[in-house]
């Protein structure tokens, strides 16, 4: 049995996100929905939750996709530590059983086995870290199979494409007020920084071309 001490604000979190997806598939619509919370938040343990909700509804395996190869047998002892039955397909790994609840896969992966989807063996998609997708994440949505994005920040010109609807956890002030998280020390530049000519990746700039024009900081 999978049961995870959840704080109040996550099963909230947690009961909006299984009635809108329900909701979506009693009414034969599209369901894909963006699930944003703060980093710290907690969202492993919210969808450990929905997977469980999931396969308790008897609807089949969930497809989970990392970003990183290191974050595969990570997130694999994270969902097994609460009860999932857990599989791992990916750089080398092939740890996969018929009654698996959820199978963690890299992007990569789970496009070169994309022939397993006419076997219908994944009814679930679950995309973690969501700011990074990529048309090679699309290629995995070509049919109305249902899916869910996690992220922190969801500022991702290819998330309206293909998502529908957003889930908004509690904010980074609200768990810092209810003492869930440390309240931050904030640092900034002196003055204010030129980011003409850096470069970017995966949606931001460049960590160390930026931290080159901020010489100092203060805070």
């Amino acid at each position: 049995n999978v049961l995870v001490p959840l704080y109040p604000d996550q099963r909230v979190s947690v009961d909006d996100l299984q009635d809108r997806m329900a909701s979506k598939l009693e009414s034969d619509e599209r369901a894909r929905v963006v699930f944003v919370a703060p980093t710290g938040f907690g969202k492993t343990e919210c969808l450990t939750e929905v997977i469980a909700w999931w396969h308790q509804q008897e609807r089949g395996c969930v497809l989970f996709l990392v970003d990183k190869i290191s974050l595969l047998t990570q997130t694999a002892e994270r969902f097994r530590k609460w009860g999932l039955r857990c599989g791992v397909v990916g750089n080398g790994i092939r740890e996969r059983r018929a009654d698996d609840q959820v199978v963690v896969m890299t992007v990569q992966s789970a496009i070169r086995v994309l022939n397993m989807w006419n076997q219908n063996r994944y009814t679930l998609i679950i995309i973690d870290e969501a700011h990074t997708i990529f048309k090679k994440h699309a290629s995995l949505l070509i049919r109305d199979v249902p899916a869910i994005a996690t992220t922190a920040t969801p500022h991702n010109l290819m998330l309206p494409g293909l998502f529908d609807e957003m889930v908004l956890a509690s904010s980074l002030a609200t768990m810092v007020e209810s003492k869930r998280l440390a309240r931050p020390r904030v640092f900034q530049p002196k003055s204010q920084i030129n980011l003409k000519r850096i470069d970017h990746g995966v949606g931001d700039y460049n960590m160390r071309h930026a931290g080159m024009r901020a010489r100092s900081i203060s805070g």
